[in-house]
């Protein structure tokens, strides 16, 4: 029995990893912010909350060179942009489990550095259900952002 508490106990808080750098990421300069193209899970969604909350996403223009139906990013060019957000996600339908989270499991890695310092100011690996994982995502900004 005990060891049954100590594999739940375990299994509640999961794997995560965080670091952050609060108060380290301003508006007042530059609110350009620098993602990955696509997504359907946790990019999407850091995406949509950034733009709600005032940060001006941008993807890059590519340059690139077309060789019969295959296209090859040569390079990316993010302009002038002050910070720099990178998601790693694995996104499951989990509807019993999330069911009234999202319905989708997210496993994923959010990465925000700061384009001028080269500063990691926010490293997260994580799961989680989507509501859930987006609403600690806008927590993490709440420390991130300075007011």
């Amino acid at each position: 029995m005990r060891y049954m508490i100590i594999l739940l106990a375990t299994l509640s808080v999961g794997c995560t990893s965080l670091s952050v750098k609060p108060q380290t990421m301003d508006k007042k300069d530059n609110n350009i912010v620098y993602s990955q193209r696509g997504g359907e899970g946790m990019r999407h969604r850091a995406k949509s909350i950034l733009e709600q909350r005032g940060w001006d996403v941008r993807v890059g223009k590519v340059k690139n060179d077309t060789q019969g139906d295959r296209i090859e990013i040569l390079t990316q060019d993010v302009g002038n942009v002050h910070y720099y957000v990178w998601v790693r996600e694995d996104v499951r339908w989990a509807p019993i489990t999330c069911l009234f989270a999202g319905a989708e499991m997210w496993s994923f890695t959010v990465s925000i550095a700061d384009n001028k310092t080269g500063d990691e100011i926010l490293n997260w690996d994580s799961w989680g259900c989507a509501n859930t994982s987006a609403a600690r995502f806008e927590k993490l900004l709440d420390k991130l952002e300075s007011n």
